[in-house]
């Protein structure tokens, strides 16, 4: 039988100072973000921005996106992003890029990372420190529909 080893496994042996546990990664304070959106009714327009969350403070990894939401018809499609903060750049895509949300379904990021600190957002330099906002992009218009889209960020800081 053989014994294998995770990357993070073999710090506590090391002897060299540059290849011990790098700071933070050996523990941390997850937190769970919850929102929800309802659909007005009517059509969202391509381009269209929906803020979620109330604004990642720095330092937060992400570990998971979750959303779930109902049919919004007429090959609909939603990314969900980030705006740029003083040390971290736009992504319009980062958590999720181009998701079809013509039928009623479920997306999670978790599956598709290739590796656990997806994104961390760095601390900046000015006072008070900025937050993070995270935003769905609407890009293919839907048909007016109602019912609500639910999204959940799980973050780790340390």
């Amino acid at each position: 039988m053989a014994l294998y080893y995770g990357a993070n496994a073999t710090y506590p042996e090391n002897t060299t100072p540059s290849a011990f546990v790098p700071p933070g990664d050996g523990g941390g304070t997850l937190k769970t973000w919850f929102d929800s959106y309802a659909q007005p009714g009517t059509a969202l327009l391509a381009a269209d921005v929906i803020n979620l969350f109330p604004g990642l403070p720095p330092q937060q990894r992400i570990i998971d996106f979750w959303m779930s939401f109902p049919a919004w018809g007429n090959s609909a499609t939603l990314s969900v992003g980030w705006l740029a903060n003083e040390k971290d750049a736009a992504s319009a895509a980062g958590l999720a890029s181009v998701v079809s949300v013509t039928s009623a379904g479920q997306y999670r990021t978790s599956t598709t990372l290739s590796n656990w600190s997806c994104q961390k957002f760095n601390v900046g330099t000015t006072l008070p420190m900025k937050t993070t906002q995270i935003q769905g992009l609407v890009g293919t218009v839907g048909t007016g529909t109602t019912g609500t889209n639910y999204f959940v960020l799980t973050t780790c800081s340390n």
